[in-house]
């Protein structure tokens, strides 16, 4: 149980703010500023948490994390808008409380960049 009941909408709030934040960036063309504002969707989702050990893993790769998202981004492997879309269907399911289906928006999200850049680094 929660000591702070106001707690959890907090950490969507903030959740909300980060990925609304991405939403406007997505919208333009400047790569930088897309992947800057993609890696603060995932630090705040990973900072709502409040698990330290799963803060420090995370910032022990999202420096990789970012690379790849440069890359993605850079050659226009996935839009913006479809990221998005992706970072929506999480945060619908973390407010509507279904862990199972943020877990599954969550893993399709990671896994779908991950197989658009992998393809492309095949055919390059």
């Amino acid at each position: 149980m929660l000591r702070d009941p106001g707690r959890r909408w907090r950490r969507v709030s903030c959740r909300g703010s980060a990925h609304s934040a991405f939403a406007a960036t997505a919208l333009g063309d400047d790569v930088t500023a897309i992947v800057d504002a993609d890696v603060a969707f995932h630090r705040a989702l990973v900072a709502s948490l409040d698990s330290p050990r799963l803060a420090r893993a995370h910032e022990l790769v999202i420096n990789e994390m970012r690379l790849c998202l440069a890359q993605v981004q850079s050659h226009h492997l996935l839009d913006a808008t479809e990221i998005r879309a992706e970072h929506e269907s999480i945060l619908d399911a973390i407010r509507r409380g279904d862990p199972v289906d943020a877990k599954r928006a969550g893993l399709f999200h990671l896994s779908h960049a991950e197989s658009k850049l992998l393809e492309h680094l095949a055919r390059h």
